[in-house]
């Protein structure tokens, strides 16, 4: 016996062949049988003859439910969509500072209701942004805190152009993820048509 099958028979034993030796039939294609059964079922199910529903039934589909969209549903009805030419959410900046008279932001901010509709007050004078925009509870007066820099710019130059055509409802309060405390708010802004300003005055245009 050659080294080479002296190797083997001590791995596979003495009457094993090496693994390069030909394999048998049954080894070749150990599930040729399987297949062939599968194959011949697949060509008898092909040769029957299929219904086909010339008149299938329509999908329905499910409208979604959620809280931001019965939020919106609300705000559609107040504004028709129609009359909305954008329309998205944003937090407002500044919520932890006070205020000039010294209320605090966080407490008119817990003092909203959701779908209350606020006042955006262009501060022309503002020494830090002659483009500020302040978002204030037009019930009470109080100041919530701005709107961000680059939404107040566009906000400004519609005005300028077309006179007040903003719109902005409170969405909700945002919480600390730890703490669940006050830290800020969500607001909903909707830019309004030209149209929709001149059939009625703008709500909570300041």
């Amino acid at each position: 016996m050659n080294s080479a099958r002296l190797f083997f028979a001590r791995l596979f034993g003495s009457g094993a062949a090496p693994p390069h030796a030909a394999p048998t039939e049954e080894q070749r294609d150990p599930y040729r049988d399987v297949f062939h059964a599968k194959a011949e079922r697949e060509a008898a199910r092909a040769r029957e003859p299929r219904f086909v529903d010339e008149h299938p039934a329509p999908l329905r589909a499910t409208p979604a439910s959620s809280p931001d969209a019965d939020f919106e549903a609300a705000i559609n009805g107040t504004i028709p969509l129609r009359d909305q030419e954008k329309a998205f959410y944003t937090t407002v900046a500044g919520t932890s500072h006070r205020n000039p008279d010294g209320t605090s932001r966080i407490k008119a901010i817990k003092e909203c209701e959701v779908l209350d509709s606020l006042s955006l007050v262009w501060e022309q004078e503002n020494k830090f942004d002659p483009n500020a925009i302040a978002v204030r509870d037009p019930a009470t007066g109080d100041q919530l805190g701005y709107l961000p820099s680059h939404l107040a710019a566009e906000v400004c130059r519609d005005l300028r152009k077309h006179g007040p055509c903003w719109a902005a409802f409170f969405r909700q309060p945002n919480l600390h993820p730890e703490t669940d405390r006050v830290v800020g708010a969500s607001i909903y802004m909707v830019r309004v048509t030209d149209a929709f300003v001149a059939r009625r005055e703008m709500p909570g245009a300041g």
